[in-house]
């Protein structure tokens, strides 16, 4: 699913003075008046990511490091999911992204959704509470993260949804760019 959302920077003004003894001028020239909108598109490039409706369709107990290309939907590895990010169109090197889970957890009260590093040497056990991740995203605009998942304990809810968001930095598009994708977790 590509999601894009639209920023706009407002025209400035730019006033020059001179001031001497006598007499006083006073020089206005307005700069150019700028103004710009940026569409701004994330989009998941990893094939077999998605099902049934959902950017990602991955089971439980995905934590064996280190985060591998492999099914979403079985075994325990990691699996690597990977995005890129356009800025009107344009492929768009070294911004910084934040990837961001929503607050679903297990019936323990372990996160149900976790992103690491694509390059994490050792698995993630399921109590390791892990905060947004961010990177920097290639010259061809890509970034990759790993994706672990909680286990599901035998008497809770499943499969469960929710949303993550991909956050493209404030200096690549001011403001920010928040771009929400869907997700389920199916017991495995």
């Amino acid at each position: 699913m590509t999601t894009s959302g639209d920023e706009t920077r407002l025209p400035r003004r730019a006033a020059l003075t001179a001031a001497w003894a006598v007499p006083t001028v006073i020089v206005g020239a307005p700069a150019q008046a700028f103004a710009a909108s940026h569409t701004v598109a994330v989009s998941i490039t990893t094939t077999g990511a998605g099902a049934l409706g959902f950017d990602l369709y991955v089971k439980d107990t995905k934590n064996i490091g280190p985060p591998r290309v492999t099914s979403f939907t079985t075994g325990t590895s990691m699996p690597i999911l990977a995005f890129q990010v356009l800025i009107d169109g344009l492929p768009a090197a070294g911004v910084t992204v934040t990837i961001t889970p929503d607050a679903n957890t297990d019936a323990e009260g372990n996160q149900l959704l976790k992103f690491v590093s694509s390059t994490s040497p050792t698995n993630l056990l399921e109590a390791t509470s892990v905060p947004p991740y961010s990177t920097t995203t290639s010259a061809t605009g890509t970034f990759a993260v790993g994706v672990a998942t909680a286990t599901y304990f035998s008497t809770e809810p499943r499969p469960r949804t929710g949303t993550f968001t991909v956050t493209v930095a404030a200096t690549a598009t001011p403001p920010a760019t928040t771009i929400t994708f869907t997700y389920e977790v199916l017991d495995g």
